[in-house]
């Protein structure tokens, strides 16, 4: 596994900068990537970082729903993301900018987002 991040982590970087460089003068970019806060070293693509959240069953149910899933299929696939479910479930903490709980309606996440994107400018 290290061999396939010393690959893709520095390309990652790479074409983010690329990326984000193309959009100078916008308010803000946005980059989704959990893996950001598993590799510390990744945390320099941004200035700040947003973690947003949602309780673990509410995550499995979305999940199955999205993706059409089994619950069991996506229990096995949560199972591996560690940090995420640690998170979740409060026994883990991470350096984070924000926290946003996801737990209610797309249209109050939105808002939540919001509000920190205002806060920013």
């Amino acid at each position: 596994m290290r061999k396939v991040e010393d690959i893709v982590f520095p390309k990652l970087t790479e074409d983010f900068a690329e990326w984000k460089a193309g959009h100078y003068g916008s308010d803000y970019v946005i980059l989704e990537s959990a893996t950001i806060l598993e590799k510390p070293s990744l945390r320099n693509l941004g200035n700040i970082t947003i973690l947003v959240d949602a309780p673990v069953e509410l995550r499995e149910s979305r999940a199955v729903e999205r993706d059409g899933a089994s619950p069991e299929a996506v229990r096995r696939r949560m199972k591996n993301q560690h940090l995420m479910n640690s998170i979740s479930e409060g026994s883990a903490k991470v350096d984070v900018d924000y926290i946003v709980r996801n737990d209610s309606t797309e249209a109050e996440l939105h808002e939540k987002l919001r509000n920190i994107a205002e806060n920013m400018l």
